[in-house]
């Protein structure tokens, strides 16, 4: 990638995870080597499920064990 700038900032007013494809898109606009397809994504996000399950869990009111 050819970087022009040091930094990057996204805006959007709507849901952006619509679906692993929108978040990747985004990833990888952001670092496409970390990054670089679509594949290693859903890996990633299929590992971090637990953690996300266990952050709902922490943040439900009461709490859920």
């Amino acid at each position: 990638m050819n970087r022009c700038a040091d930094a990057m900032l996204f805006l959007t007013a709507t849901p952006i995870h619509l679906g692993n494809e929108d978040l990747f898109s985004l990833l990888n606009i952001l670092d496409d080597e970390e990054f670089p397809n679509l594949y290693t994504v859903d890996l990633r996000f299929h590992a971090n499920e637990p953690i996300v399950k266990a952050q709902i869990c922490m943040g439900a009111d009461p709490f859920e064990f």
